[in-house]
């Protein structure tokens, strides 16, 4: 389908729910955001982010980021691949806008119905959310309508996996604000507190100019983080580079408290 970059994967993928595969950094060169695909979607570069599509091709997704001044012009460009390339056939009247949350992060939506000679009736639309004060996840979707409803849960999944890189994830689903202690036992400056739940992507806590030696400082998850596992990895990041070993804790725990010692 579009911009004949994706490629079909076996058809006995089809027989069984998508295994959802490693986590991918977008776009490859300065990353800002992570996301998680099937391994059948076959994801494939572009020069903002990535491209998938349903081994079937019912779903197609690009997925990029741009700035919030280049947002509009990344729309009308994708719209006139559509219509010009593809001669999609966009139905004006049956736009619909929607504002919705998904684990903790805030999308807008548009859509239209719309059809081609090719794939039949489908679901034409972008979806935007805000990664940083600077950068928007567009993600462009084309899903035709016969099929689709058997790649709704997946797609659900994988706008859910999105995640702005240095930003951390908060422990389960819930209103509650979770807090931790964090106590420096060693003779260095903390200068940052990383975590990640697989030990490959890390996300930072905002501690400022750091946590002196022998200090002890109250750390608290964003609410908009929620969603996440309980148990998640832990290091310190000391003012003369060194780093500590991660360790895991469970951040659902009541009173809380991680020692860093030298």
């Amino acid at each position: 389908m579009k911009k004949n970059v994706l490629t079909a994967s076996l058809i006995l993928s089809l027989l069984a729910p998508p295994l959802f595969g490693g986590t991918i950094k977008i776009p490859k060169d300065k990353p800002v955001a992570t996301v998680k695909v099937p391994d059948s979607w076959a994801p494939e570069e572009t020069d903002e982010g990535i491209a998938i599509e349903s081994p079937d091709q019912v779903a197609t997704v690009f997925l990029e980021v741009t700035s919030n001044k280049k947002a509009d012009a990344l729309i009308e460009e994708n719209i006139t691949w559509l219509t010009d390339e593809q001669k999609v056939n966009v139905d004006a009247g049956s736009k619909k806008e929607k504002e919705f949350e998904l684990e903790g992060r805030s999308w807008s939506r548009i859509s239209w119905d719309g059809t081609s000679k090719e794939y039949g009736p489908a679901i034409i639309g972008f979806l935007f959310t805000a990664i940083n004060k600077n950068k928007i996840l567009t993600v462009t979707y084309w899903i035709t309508k016969k099929d689709s409803e058997k790649h709704l849960p997946a797609l659900e999944k994988i706008f859910a996996s999105v995640k702005p890189i240095g930003q951390v994830q908060a422990p389960v689903e819930s209103a509650t604000e979770y807090s931790f202690k964090v106590i420096n036992k060693t003779e260095n400056t903390i200068k940052q507190v990383l975590v990640s739940d697989d030990k490959k992507t890390w996300g930072k806590f905002d501690i400022g100019k750091g946590i002196n030696a022998g200090k002890t400082v109250k750390l608290v998850w964003d609410k908009s983080t929620n969603g996440e596992s309980c148990k998640q990895w832990v290091k310190a990041v000391y003012d003369d580079g060194e780093e500590s070993e991660p360790s895991k804790f469970d951040f659902c725990e009541a009173d809380l408290e991680i020692e860093f010692e030298g």
